[in-house]
């Protein structure tokens, strides 16, 4: 059957982040692009878990340090972020 394999949603809120990423689709996204959210740490965490996930991109979606900090350990230089987001301006760790 078909999967699911590029995703790309704009304006959209915490909560559905939060149902986003506990859904079974997502487990055949390949990349996937978030704009204009919020996003708790369980939710960066839980995107970092998916097994075939292997480009994320952020544009203005905010997201806390340790949330931060996990999605770049887990995504590297396929992490990128577009905009001035909140929070992503300190370093943190690599």
């Amino acid at each position: 059957g078909a999967r699911l394999r590029v995703l790309a949603l704009s304006h959209i809120e915490q909560e559905t982040v939060d149902a986003l990423v506990k859904s079974p689709a997502v487990t055949t996204l390949e990349e996937l692009e978030l704009g204009s959210s919020g996003m708790t740490t369980a939710a960066a965490e839980a995107l970092t878990s998916l097994p075939v996930l292997e480009t994320l991109a952020l544009v203005f979606t905010s997201v806390d340090a340790p949330g931060r900090a996990a999605l770049r350990r887990r995504f590297g230089p396929n992490l990128t972020i577009w905009g001035r987001t909140q929070g992503w301006d300190d370093p943190g760790p690599p």
